[in-house]
C-alpha cells in the first residue's frame, strides 16, 4: 500500500487524523508513506527522525524504517525534499545525498543572488499554477514509490517481513 497523508501541524485537530491513518495502514497492510520533510508527524508519533544525509534508519519498534530523499533527483524542479516511512517491504538503495541548489537564471539576473534563493525556482516557474506544480510528484518517483510498495507481502498471504537495507544484513 502506497499512502500519502497531508502535512501534520502541531495542532492535531487541523489533521483531521490523515497521517494517523496512513501510518496505522502501512504498518498493518505493509507499504510506504511519503511526507513533506520536517513534517510535525515523525515527532507526534514518536518515529526516529530520518538522517538528512540519507539512507534508511529504524523508525520505530514495529518494524517500520524511514529516510530522507530529494524529489529532485527523481525528476521534480526543485529539490524537494522528502521523508519516506516503510514497513514490511524491500528497502532498495535510493539516490541519497542533497542535490545542489537551484536558482532561476531570470530570478538571478533580475533579483540578485540572494533574493533568487530565497524566492526559489517555484516563483519563476508556473503562473497561476504554482502551488499544483510545487506539490506535484513525479512520475519517476511515484514510480518508485510504487516499486517499493508492490514488494509488501499481503497480511493474509504470510507474516510481515522485516526488511533491512542491504548494508544492515551484512552487519548482522
Amino acid at each position: 500500500m502506497a499512502a500519502r497523508a497531508s502535512r501534520i501541524s502541531s495542532n492535531w485537530a487541523q489533521t483531521g487524523g490523515a497521517f494517523h491513518a496512513a501510518l496505522a495502514a502501512v504498518r498493518n497492510w505493509s507499504g510506504v508513506l511519503e511526507h513533506p520533510e520536517h513534517s510535525h508527524a515523525w515527532r507526534w508519533f514518536g518515529l526516529t527522525l530520518p538522517r538528512p544525509e540519507g539512507g534508511w534508519t529504524r523508525a520505530d519498534k514495529r518494524g517500520g524504517w524511514t529516510c530522507r530523499v530529494e524529489q529532485g533527483f527523481y525528476g521534480h524542479f526543485a529539490l524537494k525534499p522528502t521523508w519516506l516511512y516503510a514497513c514490511g517491504v524491500d528497502l532498495p538503495e535510493l539516490r541519497w545525498g542533497r542535490g545542489e541548489q537551484r536558482i532561476h537564471p531570470v530570478a538571478l539576473a533580475k533579483h540578485g543572488y540572494l533574493k533568487a534563493r530565497r524566492i526559489g525556482m517555484v516563483a519563476m516557474v508556473g503562473g497561476k499554477h504554482k502551488k499544483r506544480i510545487r506539490d506535484a510528484t513525479p512520475v519517476e518517483f511515484r514510480d518508485l514509490l510504487i516499486s517499493i510498495a508492490s514488494t509488501a507481502i499481503m497480511a493474509d498471504a504470510a507474516p510481515k517481513r522485516r526488511a533491512e537495507p542491504a548494508a544492515e544484513r551484512e552487519v548482522a
